[in-house]
């Protein structure tokens, strides 16, 4: 379920599902069809596959949504991976889901701007970006940064970055 509420434009097969969840094609099948039943995912037939959605029309999807994105979001991804991978430095989310996170109305936001802010190897950074990725399901785009830029905000980009809604996550 979270990767559809994280997604809802995208359609998912079955397969895919059981995979990112973990759970087997059986488990996965059979909670798809509970779902389904009470409305919360709509469903469609390609040839042999049935193609998933999370159901934004259904009365409790903005609450379902809010739930998922508070538990397996970038608010919840971003900081765990963080903490693992960057420890030592600063690091925020930006751009529109920082928005969202901090209680803004908007658009579902698409891909997740993260400030690093410190010295760490472009190789750390790339793992951390790809980890991020594959367990939220869009894309994760790092920006680094020294501690002396972001605090004399030595371009317009951190100014700007600065001024914006952020959210610390480590």
């Amino acid at each position: 379920m979270a990767s559809l509420c994280l997604s809802p434009l995208d359609e998912f097969t079955l397969s895919e599902l059981a995979a990112r969840s973990g759970q087997s094609l059986a488990s996965t099948m059979r909670d798809v069809d509970r779902l389904s039943t009470a409305g919360y995912l709509t469903e469609r037939r390609v040839g042999r596959s049935r193609l998933i959605r999370f159901n934004r029309d259904h009365p409790m999807a903005s609450h379902v949504s809010a739930l998922f994105i508070h538990s397996h979001g970038p608010g919840a991804v971003i900081p765990k991976l963080a903490m693992e991978l960057l420890e030592g430095l600063q690091v925020y989310i930006f751009g529109s889901w920082a928005a969202r996170l901090n209680n803004h109305e908007g658009p579902d936001p698409q891909d997740v701007d993260v400030l690093i802010i410190g010295e760490t190897s472009m190789k750390t950074v790339s793992r951390f970006s790809e980890e991020a990725s594959l367990l939220l399901n869009r894309e994760v785009n790092p920006v680094v940064v020294s501690t002396d830029d972001w605090n004399n905000k030595s371009s317009g980009f951190l100014k700007t970055i600065s001024n914006s809604p952020m959210f610390r996550a480590l």
